[in-house]
């Protein structure tokens, strides 16, 4: 009776230890698929605020010089009466 117990015993803290090794092994999976993803999302939203920042600037260069064409515009016509 008590051999048979205690290869019960070892019989459960082997599976336990299985389990145990199981779990780990998936979480460190989910892990990396979490990391595999929030990297992926974030390479994703930086290239995004690049392209927001280079159409900001090519709309900025744009205002300016349609601002520079009017504000010449009108001084051209100043410059008439001087």
């Amino acid at each position: 009776v008590k051999q048979r117990l205690l290869q019960r015993i070892s019989i459960l803290k082997t599976r336990k230890e299985q389990q145990v090794d199981e779990l780990k092994n998936e979480t460190q999976r989910k892990e990396k698929r979490t990391t595999a993803s929030f990297t992926k999302k974030i390479t994703a939203l930086t290239e995004l605020v690049e392209s927001i920042k280079q159409e900001k600037d090519s709309q900025r260069a744009e205002m300016q010089a349609v601002a520079d064409e009017k504000i010449k515009a009108e001084t051209e016509i100043f410059q008439a009466f001087l």
